[in-house]
Parts: structure tokens; sequence; C-alpha cells
């Protein structure tokens, strides 16, 4: 097994913790936004899985064919700019709240849960060499 296999690994497991570690960020924080309505759990919820599978449909549009330290390079950028805006639904949430009803936030939490969502796909793409064992 390859060193871009470890690395492809690693980053698999990095990004599928903070991206569990976001979507209960997010719950608390619908949870107290939307004085605990129970509906409000499972539109976020769904809200989340829509935002992932978007990102999975999303990512075929930047699986480059080469591959190469600018691949690793776009693909550090893109892990680290999602992750960035699992981040920022927070403090955005929180402000607009204050404005506006909570349920008309949820399209800034599928932007980011898409880009979550788009990492893993990116990441094995990266890893994974297309060849008669791919999928075996």
């Amino acid at each position: 097994m390859s060193g871009r296999f470890f690395l492809a690994l690693f980053l698999v497991t990095l990004t599928g913790y903070i991206s569990l570690s976001y979507e209960i960020l997010w719950v608390r924080l619908y949870s107290f936004a939307s004085g605990a309505r129970a509906w409000a759990f499972g539109a976020l919820l769904g809200t989340y899985l829509i935002g992932l599978a978007l990102g999975s449909l999303w990512s075929l549009r930047f699986q480059a064919s080469g591959k190469g330290h600018e691949e690793l390079r776009a693909l550090s950028g893109f892990v680290a700019l999602a992750n960035g805006l699992g981040f920022l639904v927070i403090p955005i949430v929180s402000w607009l709240v204050v404005l506006i009803h909570f349920g008309w936030t949820f399209p800034i939490v599928v932007v980011a849960a898409a880009f979550l969502g788009a990492a893993l796909p990116l990441i094995c793409h990266f890893a994974i060499p297309a060849d008669e064992k791919a999928g075996a």
C-alpha cells in the first residue's frame, strides 16, 4: 500500500470526524434557535443529508485525471475550504436568526454540507488508482 493510500485514509477519517462534529454542533444550534421544536432536528438532518448528496454529485466535476502535487495541493485546499465553511455556519446562523426565521437559514447548511460531502469522493479519487483492482 502506498503512502498516498495512508494519507487518504487519514484525510477521510479526519474529514468524517469533523463533519460529524459539525453536524452535532449544528443540531445543538438549531435546537436552541427553534426553541427545541421537534421538527427542527428532522429538518436539519434532512438538510445535512441533501447537502452531502449534492456535494458528492458536485465532486464529479472536479475529479482531475492527472496525479501529482498539484492535485494534492488542490485537494488540501478544498478540504480546508470545506472545513472553514462548516465552521462559519454557526456564527452566520447565530446572527441571521435574530433577523429572520431560523428555517430560512437551512440553505447555509446545505452549502457547507455539500463541500464536506464532496471531500470523500475527491479524496478517494486521488488515492485509488483506476486499474483492474479498483472495487475488488
